[in-house]
């Protein structure tokens, strides 16, 4: 079973088995974040849905090997995140449009205000989804789980934080 490594590998950006909570923040970054200098820090760059979801798919395993699940959980847990990949296709395509927007703006002229607030609002709209969207599949992963593998996994997380 791959067990990852680096201080910044899946662990750190975004996998399941490093915590949802991480990947929901860092998840709201990397599908609606602006910028990023991918020349001088790589893990800034804007990543593709599949790269997202083997990042995911990795840090699932990770996790599921993590508590010794049964092999019923473990497909329960596969399909929670093969689900995810529509709708980061989804977040990934309206991010790209807000980024597109922010850019035809910063190009302009004159920036009107009331346009200023109609990119930060649907930014928000945004950000506010996929941050619901990943911590709902923390709860339906973690009720996928027993309490004791549920332990484990957190007794696992806190040592890795």
């Amino acid at each position: 079973m791959w067990r990852g490594g680096g201080h910044r590998g899946w662990r750190g950006w975004g996998g399941l088995g490093g915590g949802v909570g991480r990947a929901t923040a860092c998840g709201a970054l990397v599908l609606t974040g602006f910028s990023g200098c991918s020349r001088h820090h790589p893990y800034q760059a804007e990543w593709t849905v599949d790269e997202l979801m083997a990042r995911l798919d990795r840090g699932a395993a990770w996790m599921l090997w993590t508590v010794d699940a049964a092999e019923p959980q473990r497909r329960q847990v596969t399909e929670m995140v093969a689900g995810l990949k529509p709708e980061l296709a989804r977040f990934q395509q309206e991010r790209g449009q807000l980024k597109q927007e922010m850019v035809r703006l910063l190009a302009a002229d004159a920036i009107p205000p009331e346009d200023i607030e109609r990119l930060r609002t649907a930014g928000r709209a945004l950000t506010e989804r996929v941050v619901d969207r990943s911590l709902e599949t923390l709860f339906q992963v973690a009720a996928a789980l027993t309490p004791e593998q549920r332990k484990v996994l957190m007794e696992s997380w806190t040592r890795h934080l």
